[in-house]
């Protein structure tokens, strides 16, 4: 049984889940490292079966349009849900098309 199928149901359903981070199938039973750069929508997919509001991502230095594109896309479901999301990053560059507030830390 995968993490997402063992996971308390929240508003969405897992076949919902696996529909909008459109997560492929045959990679659900994979350690969490070996799914590429899918890990960010399995993460959210997971937090979100549980329950999760607050979503940390990792540094980001040097960003690629995919994985700008992919940390947009979870953040709008994440937003969807009422969560937040924090993404550390070396420039607002890289989240200024979907972030709705950026802080600045010294």
């Amino acid at each position: 049984m995968t993490k997402l199928q063992s996971a308390p149901l929240n508003q969405l359903s897992l076949e919902e889940l696996i529909n909008r981070f459109e997560l492929s199938p045959t990679r659900l039973d994979r350690i969490f490292q070996h799914v590429g750069n899918e890990r960010f929508n399995a993460s959210t997919a997971v937090g979100l079966l549980h329950g999760r509001q607050i979503f940390c991502f990792p540094w980001i230095g040097e960003a690629k349009n995919i994985l700008s594109y992919r940390l947009g896309f979870n953040s709008a479901l994440i937003k969807q849900q009422n969560g937040i999301t924090i993404i550390p990053v070396q420039s607002a560059s890289v989240v200024e098309e979907f972030a709705d507030e950026v802080i600045y830390l010294n």
